[in-house]
């Protein structure tokens, strides 16, 4: 979620060899970030010091009840954005 409260997402599932996942997901992100507009040196700042870790893995279970949630914000955002 950003300043002005749009939501924003972006998945990946990655199956190839795992001594280089870490660096997959943080591509990733800067793509995501690329994509939505942000200028180059905010994306370099803000992701020099982020680091991917396997605590932060959820189980399929917990990404989809996540995802699901998610959805829903965005649905209600819409609406509520549609009767304004």
């Amino acid at each position: 979620m950003d300043a002005d409260e749009n939501l924003y997402l972006r998945s990946c599932n990655y199956s190839g060899q795992k001594d280089t996942w870490k660096e997959v997901v943080k591509n990733q992100l800067i793509q995501h970030l690329k994509d939505l507009g942000v200028e180059n040196g905010l994306v370099k700042s803000e992701t020099r010091y982020f680091e991917v870790s396997p605590e932060q893995h959820l189980p399929i279970e917990k990404y989809e009840r996540r995802l699901l949630d998610f959805i829903s914000k965005v649905e209600r955002k819409q609406e509520d954005n549609q009767s304004s």
